[in-house]
This record gives structure tokens, C-alpha cells and sequence, in this order.
């Protein structure tokens, strides 16, 4: 034969197979069989708890107090961690199951088809041979149905030309009907070989995200969040589990104060010494920044070291000072973890990751900065920095939304970051002094999201708005003492819209613009119109304030409409109608993100900022893998990037539309009592 079919191995290259189910099985017997044994531990312990109130010593008490809050919370962080890893592993032993079943069939189809293609290849090239016509046709490329038409040899032709007509269809009527089905048949095999290529690379590509996703659960236990504050450190991880789970090291209890708020030198910015106010109400960022330039290089660094909770949560401070305050207070925390709550495990050890992952690059991009870190208020809080703030040209605050308290938020908002840093350097073109900035803001109590009420309320926006206000102005204040300040932007998601858009109103440096992406409204009491937010004004007298929703993110409509918030964009989505009880404000400027095939950018198919789900769900509650609002090469991410760098580009501003006020009118049915809501628009809507 002329041509060569590759073998199996060369079409399918990779594997997705690898382990097998009952050896992770295995491992979540042995998890389990720990968990049960941290049950039997904490069961003899209250038992022994029990025992010791019988006696009366100040030894005894000693003990009943470390059996209290150290060995009973260490048993019980222990079963909790069994359990999740348990969970998990089974989880990940029915996917790779799953996995290699459908690789074992997409194997043996393939295989078929290989076979089929070289039966078909002898087929036609016997053919071929037969009527005369070339045989040039790679394993890929079969032959059209149409079979050439049959020759003969100048010694065999007849001399009479009718003959040969005879003898040239007798050949066409012996071979034609087998050509036809044979060339069919290999095309059929060729196109469900490239379909079983496709397949699978999609296998490999699920048993990656399936091992992704099993180490993201196993780190997520309080036993992986420890070890994770252990690493780097030699001895580090043994000495946090044993500090973590039992307060000891060595046998040694260790008793340690919590980070001091009190200096002598902060009676200058404070009422008193005492800088525990810090987050709530902060000093005026003018008066911060005069402060801190009048102290000479030894005092900041004594203040560093001994108050670093509050340089490091201080407004109007330059980024790098904050970041090596707030460096401290988690290497702090490393080495003592036995005083952090789960919460505020889970946040240091997802900072330590992000720190550990800037060590393991050999040129860090972006680089890291800390902005902020508190465990001191009712949830734990941060912002993280990417990219050098006291430096970047076009910096940018993204606000998160329902759900994302920094604990949660931190490793979606890590990702978002990241892909709009990389998004506007891409738009930046990196030219001499431009540099990119992102803040992943996550600094108030977030609400949950539906069906939990809160997110309905604005007072956790309200509470927020105050924090990102100082922040914002901060940064502003912070640049103008080094310099020029940067183009400043905010970027907010969901709820994160309703902070961003109450933070705005107080602000005393205006942003240059706000985006905001899938809204789930804005207070009409804190916020009667967006003319009230401190935003640039562009040339043409319209504000930088821009918009979108994706159609296929019904839940931010719905939630607005529930809350009866406003809501920037007029199309309504939502569930039930509920969009109609939202009036729509007037003044933004509204962006498709449904994507732009012309473009190559895919379009958000959820209301989740980042996609994590195989298929997008009903009403945009779930959102696949790649299509969030801030995944890469969405049109979503893209405009945004290309908004913030002041970089809008003719076939973007080709869709920009711009959208009148609507106000609602509510009719009561004086039989029944319900309430009809309707829209009405006060000026019609118009293009941009």
C-alpha cells in the first residue's frame, strides 16, 4: 500500500487514564478510617472532660482548659478535614471512572475506524489499479464518491471506438457501486476519527480539571489550609499541623499576644495611641500621608514592625509600605495558627498560596502586593494587588459580589485579576510608562447569595461603600505624593455594583471610570442617579460610566428587581418579570457581552465571574468553564480591559448604546391586592 494509517498512539496522543478508581478509593477508606478515629478521640476526651470536673486543682483546670481549646478544636478540625478529603476523593474516583470508561470506547471506536480506513484504503487503491487511475490519496483525505472514470492500456484498447465505450462501462458497472460505498465508508471513519480526537483532548482536559479540582478541595480542608502555611519552611508543615491542631509544639504549649494596634507614634493620626479603629474609621488619607512623610526612615520601620495591622490597613500609605506591614502580620499568623478561627485560616492560607505562587516564578508577572489584611472584623478582609501600585499607570479596583467575603472570594478574584492585568497590558501595548494595575478589593461582609435575604438589603453595601471610599482616595493621595497619579478606574460584579456605586458618591478624588458587570442594582435612596457618582466626564459630556449584563444572566435582573434597586441597562431578563420592578437609570453606557465571533471573543453564559462549570445552567445560576465575566477572551473582560486603559478601539465603540431613565409605576388591584409593576420610559433610548 502507497500511504501509511498511523497507529493508535499517533492519533490519540496523551492519555487521560492514569491511577484507577479503587486505589483513590482506597485512600478515602484510610481518610475515613481517620475520621472515625478523630470521632473516638473527641468522644474519650469530653469523657475525660467529664472525669476531671469531679476533682478540684489549679493543674486540673490547666488541663480542662487545654482539653477545651486546643485538643477538642484540633480533633474536631482533624474529622472535619477526614471528611472533606473523604468527600472529595470518592468524588474524584467516580470522575476518573467516568473518564476512563470513555476512553476505553473512544479507544476501541477509533481503532475501528483505523481498521476501517486501511480496509478502504486496499479497496480503493485495488480499484484504482483495476481502471487505471492514480492512487494518491493520503488516510485523511479519501476520495470523492464519484469514482474517476476507468482507462485502458493502448495495447488492450480496442481499434473501434464503440467497443471501447462497451468495455470502459462493463468497467464502470464492475467497480462503481463498490467505490462509491467504500469512499463513503472511509469518509465516514476520517470524520469520526477527528471527532474522537476532539473527544479526546476534552477527556485529558477533564481529568485535569478533575485533579485541579480534587487538590483545590483537599488544600480547602483546615489539615491542606495548615500545611499550606507550613511550606517553604523547613520543618514548617509539621509544625503548623502540630501547632494548628493542638496549640503545641513539642510538647510545649505556646502562648502568644495577638498583633499589637498601640504605639506612642500613632497618637499623631489617632485620638489616642491606639490605632484599633483603623479599618472602620480610618484617619483622612491627606493627614496619613503628611504623617507618615514627617517620620524618618527608623520610625516607619519601628512602626512597621511593632503596629503592622495598622500601616498596613492605613489609607493614603504607599502600597509597598502597606504590602511589608501586612507580610508581617501573616508570617504572624504562620506561626501561630492556633489563634485563627476556620475563616481566618482559610484567608491566610489562600494569601500564602498566592505568595508561594510569586516565589515559585523566576520573574514574578504581576508582581504581589498585600493592600490590605484584617482578621479583626466580623468576617476576615483583604485586598490584593497585582502589578506595582505606587508605579502602575492605569490602576483598577475590582469590587466582588453576594458571596465573595474575602475567605471565599479570594481565589475567583485572584483568577479575575490576573486575566485583566493580563488583558490590559495586552491593550496597553506595554509602551514606555505604562503599566498596568488591579486591586482584587474584597474588604466588606459580603452578603450571601440567594436565597439568603441579606443580599436584598443595602446595608452591607453601605458598610463597604465607607472602606472602599478611604481606599480609593487613598491610592490618589498616596501617587500624588510620589508623583503623578494614575488613571484610576473601579470594576464591579454583581453586589459589588452596589458598593462601588455608594463609595463613589463620597469620594473626594473623582475615578475615570466605573464599569459595572451584571448589576445587581444600586440604591435609589444612597444613590438617586448616576449623575451623583464622582466620575469622569468624557468630551462628549457623558460620564465614563459603562455597562453590560449578558443575556444569559437572568439572576442579576432578578435580584435588582427583587430589592427593587436600579439597574444601569434597560433589557430585561429576568425571572418572573421581576425586572420590572427596577428603574433603569439613565447616563450609562451600555457594552454587549454576548460575545464577538469576529473578534474571537467568547461570550458570558452565567452571572459567575469566573466560569467553573461543565455547562452553563438555567437563568445564568451556573456559568461554564471559560465564559464568567472575567474570563479570558470573553468580550466581557476584553471591553472592560480596553475601558480602563482608556484604549477603546473603533470596533468596540461600535457597540456601545446609550440608555434613557425608565421610572416604575406600581398598580394595586382593588380586588385581589396585587401589585402590577410596568416600566415607563421618560425619554426614549437612543445610540451611541
Amino acid at each position: 500500500m502507497s500511504a501509511r494509517v498511523p497507529g493508535i498512539g499517533e492519533i490519540l496522543q496523551g492519555t487521560p487514564k492514569a491511577g484507577s478508581g479503587d486505589s483513590v478509593r482506597a485512600a478515602a477508606r484510610f481518610v475515613e478510617d481517620a475520621r472515625q478515629d478523630a470521632v473516638s478521640f473527641s468522644a474519650a476526651t469530653v469523657a475525660a472532660q467529664a472525669s476531671l470536673k469531679q476533682l478540684e486543682s489549679e493543674a486540673v483546670a490547666r488541663v480542662e482548659v487545654k482539653l477545651g481549646q486546643s485538643v477538642l478544636p484540633g480533633a474536631a478540625a482533624l474529622e472535619t478535614s477526614a471528611k472533606r478529603a473523604g468527600m472529595a476523593l470518592n468524588r474524584y474516583a467516580g470522575e476518573i471512572e467516568s473518564i476512563h470508561a470513555r476512553a476505553d470506547r473512544l479507544r476501541s471506536r477509533t481503532t475501528a475506524c483505523i481498521d476501517g480506513i486501511t480496509s478502504a484504503m486496499a479497496d480503493i487503491e485495488d480499484i484504482c489499479a483495476a481502471i487505471l487511475a492514480p492512487f494518491r490519496y493520503p488516510w485523511d483525505s479519501p476520495p470523492t464518491p464519484a469514482m474517476p472514470e476507468p482507462q485502458l492500456r493502448p495495447a488492450d484498447a480496442p481499434p473501434s471506438p464503440p467497443e471501447r465505450e462497451v468495455i470502459v462501462r462493463l468497467m464502470r458497472d464492475s467497480h462503481e457501486a463498490r467505490w462509491r460505498n467504500t469512499a463513503l465508508r472511509w469518509q465516514s471513519d476520517v470524520e469520526d476519527i477527528r471527532a474522537a480526537v476532539l473527544a479526546w483532548g476534552d477527556l485529558i482536559e477533564e481529568r485535569r480539571e478533575a485533579e485541579n479540582t480534587l487538590v483545590g478541595s483537599l488544600r480547602d480542608t483546615p489539615l491542606g489550609q495548615l500545611i499550606t502555611l507550613g511550606a517553604g519552611i523547613p520543618g514548617g508543615r509539621k509544625r503548623a499541623i502540630a501547632v494548628g491542631l493542638t496549640g503545641e509544639l513539642g510538647g510545649v504549649t505556646r502562648v502568644v499576644d495577638a498583633l499589637s494596634v498601640e504605639h506612642p507614634l500613632l497618637s499623631r493620626i489617632f485620638p489616642t495611641n491606639d490605632g484599633s479603629g483603623v479599618w472602620d474609621t480610618p484617619p483622612s488619607p491627606e493627614k496619613v500621608e503628611q504623617w507618615w512623610g514627617a517620620l524618618s526612615a527608623a520610625e516607619q520601620e519601628t512602626l512597621t514592625q511593632t503596629v503592622p495591622y495598622v500601616i498596613g490597613n492605613l489609607p493614603g500609605l504607599p502600597a509597598w509600605a502597606r504590602d511589608r506591614a501586612n507580610r508581617l502580620s501573616v508570617e504572624f499568623y504562620r506561626a501561630n495558627p492556633q489563634l485563627l478561627s476556620p475563616e481566618q485560616l482559610k484567608l491566610v492560607a489562600e494569601v500564602q498560596r498566592i505568595f508561594d505562587l510569586e516565589e515559585s516564578q523566576r520573574r514574578p508577572e504581576p508582581p504581589v502586593q498585600l493592600l490590605s489584611f484584617s482578621l479583626s472584623e466580623n468576617v476576615p478582609m483583604a485586598a490584593v494587588g497585582y502589578g506595582d501600585l505606587d508605579t502602575a499607570s492605569h490602576t483598577t479596583f475590582q469590587v466582588g459580589g453576594m458571596g465573595n467575603d474575602a475567605p471565599d472570594g479570594l481565589p475567583t478574584w485572584d483568577t479575575a485579576s490576573r486575566n485583566l492585568f493580563d488583558a490590559k497590558a495586552a491593550s496597553l501595548d506595554l509602551g514606555r510608562g505604562q503599566a498596568p494595575g488591579v486591586v482584587a478589593w474584597l474588604g466588606y461582609d459580603a452578603p450571601d447569595a440567594l436565597p439568603s435575604l441579606g443580599v436584598l438589603g443595602s446595608a452591607a453595601a453601605a458598610q463597604g461603600a465607607g472602606r472602599l471610599t478611604s481606599e480609593l482616595d487613598g491610592l490618589v493621595i498616596a501617587r500624588q505624593a510620589g508623583g503623578e497619579p494614575p488613571l484610576l478606574s473601579v470594576v464591579a460584579h454583581s453586589y459589588g455594583t452596589t458598593v462601588a456605586s455608594i463609595a463613589l458618591t463620597k469620594t473626594t478624588h473623582p475615578v475615570d471610570s466605573f464599569v459595572m458587570l451584571g448589576s445587581a442594582g444600586i440604591d435609589v435612596e444612597a444613590v438617586p442617579g448616576l449623575e451623583r457618582l464622582n466620575v469622569r466626564t468624557l468630551p462628549e459630556g457623558q460620564k465614563a460610566i459603562y455597562a453590560t449584563n449578558a443575556s444569559a444572566d437572568r439572576i442579576a435582573p432578578s435580584g435588582a428587581g427583587l430589592a427593587e434597586r436600579a439597574v444601569p441597562t434597560a433589557d430585561d431578563r429576568s425571572l418572573l418579570g421581576l425586572g420590572a420592578r427596577s428603574p433603569v437609570y439613565g447616563g450609562a453606557i451600555v457594552f454587549p457581552s454576548d460575545g464577538d465571533p469576529a473578534r474571537g471573543l467568547k461570550e458570558t453564559d452565567g452571572h459567575a465571574a469566573i466560569g467553573d462549570k461543565r455547562a452553563p445552567g438555567l437563568w445564568g445560576a451556573a456559568t461554564s468553564v471559560g465564559h464568567g465575566y472575567f474570563d479570558r477572551n470573553t468580550q466581557s473582560l476584553w471591553v472592560t480591559a480596553e475601558i480602563t486603559t482608556d484604549r477603546i478601539t473603533a470596533a468596540t465603540s461600535e457597540t456601545f448604546s446609550a440608555v434613557e431613565e425608565m421610572r416604575v409605576e406600581t398598580f394595586t388591584d382593588p380586588f385581589s391586592g396585587l401589585q402590577t409593576h410596568v416600566r415607563y420610559p421618560m425619554r426614549a433610548s437612543s445610540s451611541l
